[in-house]
């Protein structure tokens, strides 16, 4: 809403090779919060201390080295760099894409044209590097979500028909950075757009997942009995996803 005041300060800190968006939000809180969130780095700072920014932002900064440390993988998702140069992505781990930016002269939102294997994403000429980032993601998200509705659910309907037989009321493709699905009480399923990242073999695992949740809405061991009922070897695909979901993101 035009003239709304916003209650956070967006900046950039340099973590290594990385230059990170932060998000200052100033609450009335007891202490400091860090969170790594899904287009930011979140900081949360006490109202009380709300002169002290400076030492915050060092503060998380310093953290996030920490972090970067054991998890290098982590802030690859913040690297900004990626989307000033072409770059490939492949999807259900058979269909290359080269990935080109370009600022254009518009005050529109954004554009992606796909032709054969190639995709353009346009953006307003002068755009912040984070804005930039967020807008390419959300654009080729959806460029993707069209594209592949139908095969994935083809491939929902294969496991279905051969080990569920359940009904299925929709599914839905749209980008979620903290699952890879989901199942709804109404027998709807979400599948997230990194998920088409993920190798075939993987990517079918995920809907074995949500689809079992047709027949046990919860994880209990019961759950797991019908996820290994249809796929023995699910936890194959369970720790690939461990060690490479943090680099998984459009």
């Amino acid at each position: 809403m035009k003239g709304k005041k916003l209650n956070y300060t967006d900046t950039y800190v340099t973590v290594f090779q990385y230059k990170v968006p932060l998000r200052i939000h100033i609450e009335r809180r007891a202490n400091i919060r860090i969170a790594v969130g899904k287009d930011t780095v979140l900081l949360r700072i006490p109202v009380f201390s709300s002169g002290q920014i400076d030492k915050h932002v060092a503060t998380a900064t310093e953290w996030l080295k920490k972090v970067c440390k054991e998890q290098p993988q982590l802030l690859e998702k913040y690297h900004i760099s990626k989307y000033n140069i072409n770059r490939e992505v492949t999807i259900l781990g058979r269909d290359k894409y080269l990935l080109e930016v370009s600022e254009h002269n518009s005050e529109l939102t954004g554009e992606i044209r796909l032709k054969d294997n190639k995709m353009l994403i346009l953006v307003p000429n002068g755009i912040d590097d984070f804005d930039k980032r967020v807008m390419a993601r959300n654009l080729i998200s959806k460029l993707m979500a069209r594209k592949y509705k139908k095969l994935v659910e083809e491939r929902i309907k294969y496991w279905n028909d051969r080990y569920f037989q359940k009904d299925v009321k929709g599914v839905t493709l749209r980008y979620n950075s903290t699952n890879w699905g989901s199942c709804s009480t109404t027998s709807k399923i979400n599948i997230s757009t990194r998920s088409l990242l993920l190798p075939m073999e993987v990517f079918d695992y995920i809907l074995v997942h949500e689809l079992s949740h047709l027949v046990e809405m919860n994880h209990s061991d019961r759950f797991w009995k019908v996820v290994e009922r249809v796929m023995p070897d699910y936890e194959k695909a369970e720790k690939w996803i461990t060690e490479n979901a943090m680099r998984l993101d459009f």
